[in-house]
């Protein structure tokens, strides 16, 4: 079988602070007015091209400095250094900021801070809460629970921090058109940040705010950087004699002349993984990165004999219950033959705005016309989760590593061992996972890696590489993992099992992994564009690379499309198997190691009582 079309992306977002200037960037933005009152009052500083970026993620060092700055902490009143985290360097710009908030309680005694890991809306909210002083109690009652939102339960960890953050008017849901989902674990964006302050002012100075409290700092976060851009001087010219001498020059679109320009820039690197998009193919990507796919929720391939097909549908989505099956050839979509276009093209007439309807016509074995079927796209949720007891192992499918991911995965996972609390090993289906966001696998692998652990190797270059450290209890480390994974385990997926393989001996079983062994960085621009660029190589916490390779199984077993029509899953069955042999060998160890000690305990009681 041939790759699928999508291969989702391995998304770490990192910010690097610049320098000052006075923002052009926001003048029709939905932070404006919280940004100009930042930066009127010194807090904030932007970007050397004159932008503040406020669509940009924000780092927790970032949000650190940005709060204490607005609480008038200067920092060169900080004489000493006694944080106790190692990745905060003494002369860093933001040690400072650091020192104060661990002074002041801010920060815990943990020995890792994370400093350039994306800070949460949750989090930043909790800082400030606790910046204010104001009490959070750890637990909510459910009969004192009074918000309506699909992501935020009343048992939920951040919950008191939602409630609390509501109730003083420190955050609220981040999109009115989906007021439903408040996205508690989202990644605080720069304009996010802006507006978390300003209601921090809100709550505690009333009407004064909005009046220029302060004369804008002069403190910048780093050098200024500049580069060389060669041929720029052709550019101009190029650009010129479109506007001046080109024919069709009154009915140029400037936009996409750029777009394109910068479209072609990145092409020219070589790089399957770094791309950029124009505003409306950002909107799509973001939407993938995040989980959501407007369509109808089937996983597409070329057969051996190159004809496209319907390899597999997504849990939940319209194709699921439309009549199509695994295997069938897609022919006809609205009237169009299709039958000899690529794949990629017969993804753009399948997919549309949820809501629309779609005819495909498509050829099945043993039936001589072709079949018809309308169905409506619908908004498909590609990063679903889902979870069953199989004998006495916990089984849960992966299917992405979005945003909130880590989340439906603890909540997929706890009622299953509530359920069954002496459950004896886990079965993650990794297959088909094409990645998704570095955050999240890795709050996934706390639960398997202690904390303080390294879950990745991240390497940027020459002059800098990072471990990015486990923050969880790992209080499942103990359980025998299993593993699923395919051609098309890419990414964080392939994060996931080469981490748990070689960390506490997780078995692997299907087919060689995609060998996806980059991390990128998203960048949104102004006008909805945005820029997926290759920042690093990720290895495991053992340094071993499987860029280009990928990750080969314990257990080498195929699976068909005969297989998969006939409703069989011999890697799985497997899995079972091999679940199932790990858990007597583990046994039959334990019983050895038990007799052991009580011969050794025995021999040293035969000893003392012969002296």
């Amino acid at each position: 079988m041939k790759r699928f079309l999508t291969i989702f992306l391995l998304a770490v977002t990192l910010t690097i602070p610049l320098v000052q200037a006075d923002f052009s960037d926001i003048s029709d933005d939905s932070y404006a007015d919280s940004i100009q009152y930042l930066q009127d009052k010194g807090v904030i500083e932007g970007y050397d091209n004159g932008h503040f970026q406020p669509e940009n993620a924000i780092t927790r060092a970032e949000f650190i400095k940005m709060l204490l700055a607005n609480y008038q902490v200067d920092p060169d009143s900080v004489d000493t250094l006694s944080f106790p985290y190692q990745d905060v360097p003494e002369e860093s710009w933001f040690a400072p900021y650091v020192q104060k908030a661990y002074e002041i309680g801010l920060l815990n005694d943990k020995t890792e801070l994370n400093p350039h890991q994306t800070i949460t809306r949750v989090e930043a909210t909790q800082l400030v809460l606790n910046l204010l002083g104001i009490p959070i109690p750890r637990l909510i009652h459910e009969e004192s629970w009074t918000l309506n939102y699909r992501d935020v339960r009343y048992n939920s960890w951040y919950a008191p921090t939602i409630l609390y953050g509501e109730l003083y008017g420190i955050i609220e849901p981040l999109d009115v058109e989906t007021p439903e989902y408040f996205r508690p674990l989202k990644r605080l964006t720069r304009g996010e940040a802006t507006q978390i302050l300003f209601n921090m002012d809100v709550f505690l100075y009333g009407s004064l705010v909005g009046q220029n409290l302060a004369e804008l700092e002069t403190e910048v976060f780093g050098e200024e950087l500049t580069y060389e851009i060669p041929h720029l001087d052709i550019f101009l010219d190029v650009w010129t004699r479109l506007h001046t001498s080109y024919f069709g020059r009154t009915e140029l679109d400037t936009s996409e002349l750029i777009y394109q320009a910068l479209t072609g820039m990145i092409d020219a690197l070589g790089d399957d993984y770094s791309y950029f998009f124009p505003p409306d193919e950002s909107a799509s990507y973001i939407s993938y990165l995040e989980g959501e796919l407007s369509g109808i929720g089937a996983h597409l391939t070329t057969d051996d004999e190159g004809y496209n097909i319907i390899h597999s549908f997504i849990t939940n989505g319209p194709a699921e219950s439309s009549g199509l099956s695994v295997n069938d050839r897609i022919m006809v979509i609205n009237d169009i033959d299709v039958s000899n276009m690529e794949l990629y093209e017969i993804v753009e007439y399948i997919r549309g705005e949820a809501g629309t309807d779609v005819t495909i016509s498509v050829e099945r074995r043993n039936v001589e016309e072709l079949l018809e079927f309308t169905i409506t796209r619908a908004v498909v949720d590609i990063g679903y989760i889902s979870g069953e007891l199989i004998d006495n192992a916990i089984y849960v499918d992966i299917n992405l590593f979005d945003s909130l991911s880590f989340i439906d995965f603890t909540q997929t996972i706890q009622p299953l061992i509530d359920e069954n609390p002496d459950f004896e090993g886990f079965i993650f289906d990794l297959r088909d996972n094409p990645g998704g966001y570095l955050d999240a696998v890795r709050s996934m692998l706390g639960h398997f890696i202690p904390y303080g652990h390294p879950v990745i190797y991240a390497y940027y270059g020459d002059n800098h590489s990072a471990f990015y450290m486990s923050e969880g209890d790992g209080e499942w480390a103990d359980y025998p993992v299993i593993m699923l994974i395919n051609e098309e385990s890419a990414s964080a997926s392939e994060i996931m099992a080469l981490t748990l393989k070689e960390e506490i001996g997780g078995i692997l079983v299907g087919k060689t992994t995609y060998g996806k062994g980059t991390i990128q960085e998203i960048v949104r621009y102004v006008g909805g564009a945005s820029l997926k660029i290759t920042i690093a190589e990720w290895r495991s916490p053992r340094f071993h690379s499987i860029n280009g390779i990928g990750i080969s199984p314990h257990y080498d077993v195929d699976l068909t499309l005969e297989d998969l029509a006939a409703g069989q899953d011999p890697q799985l069955e497997t899995a079972i198997e091999a679940l199932q042999l790990e858990i007597e060998q583990r046994a039959e160890e334990a019983a050895a190691l038990e007799a052991a000690l009580e011969a050794a305990a025995l021999e040293a009681a035969e000893q003392e009582t012969d002296e």
